[in-house]
């Protein structure tokens, strides 16, 4: 080693008959200049270097006699020097250990101290928070106390209103049972005046009669099946029911021509207009009486089914028959026209697929 330069500028002469070295970490450019002893054709002289603990290959042979390094973190390295005049005959390495130390803020004492002082303030801090929690904890039962002897005296007050809501309510319930019964027996009555009238129209004429029928019958069993202060159903259950009772009424004016498959998957209470959800099956359901299939056969089917996901609610209504065109029977004899506004109502959208028979899938935000 000839000489060792620290930023450029060479140190103390004596130190580089060392074998080792120290440094702190900010002094991070070192340059070693170096020479071989042999001094016969030094043109043909070539060296390679490494620094173990940095890099454990050696360095390509140059001639360059000189190597710098910047930035090594704190650590111990050992610097090893070769020179050769012949390929592949290289001298015995000439070795430094290097040591680099860490600044002040750098070591394990530091690190420690400092640990143990985000320590100490996190316990001073939790027992400031314990202090202040226990002084509030007394504000807030004295606190307590008084607004519990405002509200006992108010809830004399509340035990005499109750008495009197309750007598009111029960007088409510009385008359909506009594109205519910009114409107059972004349939808009943209705339908008995359609049934007459029927009789003596043309056909044209009964059919209308015959939805006019249906649709009232629907209104009726939603109306006894319903409570009159139900916020929320469970659709699972009311489908079930539901469309089976519209197709017990069907069975009246229409032949059974398929087989009912029922997919419901368990939705849960919902809150929902079943009275427009209601009618939106039953005309539904109709059509595939209707429409869908001229004759029975073992593969005629219509499937019910309905899920929910992300609060919004499917029902499809899909069956397997002629499917219709909607230019040639038109909204109106359909009812395609009516379920639109209806889901319209419910906030909702409904899609008509009639491709492969008919699918309809309607969709209701709850």
């Amino acid at each position: 080693i000839k000489s060792i330069e620290l930023f450029n500028k060479d140190i103390e002469a004596h130190t580089i008959h060392l074998d080792s070295l120290s440094f702190m970490s900010n002094e991070n450019v070192m340059t070693f200049n170096y020479a071989s002893l042999s001094y016969l054709n030094p043109e043909k002289t070539f060296y390679r270097y490494k620094l173990k603990g940095f890099n454990e290959d050696w360095s390509p042979p140059t001639q360059r006699q000189s190597v710098t390094y910047t930035n090594l973190n704190p650590d111990d390295y050992t610097l090893m020097i070769s020179a050769s005049q012949k390929s592949g005959m290289w001298s015995p390495p000439k070795t430094l250990e290097l040591e680099i130390q860490p600044q002040w803020f750098e070591t394990v004492i530091f690190k420690i101290s400092l640990g143990l002082l985000i320590v100490l303030l996190i316990i001073s801090y939790f027992l400031y928070k314990t202090r202040s929690l226990r002084r509030d904890k007394i504000k807030l039962e004295n606190l307590v106390k008084e607004r519990t002897q405002d509200l006992v005296h108010k809830n004399k007050d509340l035990e005499a209103a109750y008495t009197l809501t309750s007598k009111q309510k029960d007088n409510i319930g009385f008359l909506m049972k009594e109205l519910n019964h009114r409107v059972k027996n004349n939808l009943q009555i209705i339908s008995s005046l359609l049934n007459i009238q029927s009789r003596n129209v043309n056909k044209e004429a009964e059919e209308s009669l015959k939805i006019a029928k249906n649709r009232i019958l629907t209104i009726a069993y939603i109306q006894n099946e319903v409570q009159v202060d139900q916020k929320s159903i469970d659709v699972k259950a009311f489908m079930q029911q539901f469309c089976d009772k519209v197709i017990q009424v069907l069975t009246y004016d229409h032949r059974m021509t398929f087989d009912v498959i029922y997919e419901l998957e368990d939705t849960g209470e919902c809150e929902i207009n079943t009275m427009l959800f209601g009618l939106i099956i039953n005309e539904l359901i109709t059509n595939t009486f209707k429409y869908a299939f001229d004759a029975y056969d073992d593969d005629n089917h219509l499937r019910i089914t309905c899920s929910k996901e992300n609060n919004i609610l499917e029902v499809v209504i899909e069956d397997n028959g002629k499917g219709y065109n909607t230019s040639k029977v038109g909204d109106s004899s359909l009812g395609v026209g009516l379920v639109k506004d209806m889901v319209k109502q419910m906030k909702g959208d409904i899609i008509f697929d009639t491709n492969s028979g008919v699918k309809n899938i309607i969709r209701l935000k709850l």
